[in-house]
């Protein structure tokens, strides 16, 4: 995939492969039975105990190997982990929305750190710019790709507005529409979608 859309990178990224600025951060849920870990999770209605821990792994895509990991109890939100993330300058994250929180995200920008995830239902936003779609985008499921002020305007003396780009895309094979929230405004639609 990075291959295929290599050609149509801006020239900011030419000098650098985006595989080694890309970065992906999920967490998957190990359940941990009573046998294994006595003292952890909660009786279900069926009695059995049932525990878990929650990994946080952090992606490097060059080298698709763990370059961080954090290990929480399974009901830790991953939005604490956020503050933990050490990116050098010019990455770009890719993250789901469980990781949305602005207050990281704006320091990420401060950095010249990028980012992509999908927006949180509950995001607070307002479209400052429509831009335009092209022919091509349009057919192959771009709906919208718009600059927007992301943020709560009450809590903006503690987490700044930041501007940021909301592409809606949408999945003929699916059925179902994306909305990808991004801090890259030159990156082209087909490249910030084939690297979520």
């Amino acid at each position: 995939m990075f291959k295929h859309h290599f050609g149509v990178l801006p020239d900011s990224l030419s000098k650098t492969k985006l595989s080694n600025k890309l970065f992906i951060v999920d967490s998957t849920t190990i359940t941990l039975f009573s046998e294994i870990f006595k003292d952890c999770g909660n009786a279900n209605a069926n009695g059995k105990k049932k525990g878990g821990v929650k990994a946080h792994v952090l992606i490097r895509a060059k080298d698709n190997v763990p370059c961080f990991i954090n290990i929480t109890s399974a009901s830790t939100n991953d939005k604490t982990v956020m503050p933990k993330l050490e990116l050098p300058k010019g990455s770009i994250l890719v993250m789901d929305k469980g990781y949305n929180s602005y207050m990281p995200m704006a320091e990420w920008t401060k950095k010249g750190i990028s980012w992509v995830t999908r927006l949180n239902k509950r995001a607070r936003w307002e479209c400052a710019e429509e831009k335009q779609v092209s022919e091509k985008m349009a057919a192959h499921g771009v709906r919208s790709d718009k600059i927007i002020l992301l943020g709560n305007p009450e809590k903006a003396h503690k987490v700044p507005l930041q501007e940021a780009r909301l592409v809606t895309y949408y999945d003929e094979e699916t059925g179902k529409e994306f909305e990808f929230l991004t801090k890259s405004f030159y990156l082209p639609v087909c490249l910030l979608l084939a690297i979520t």
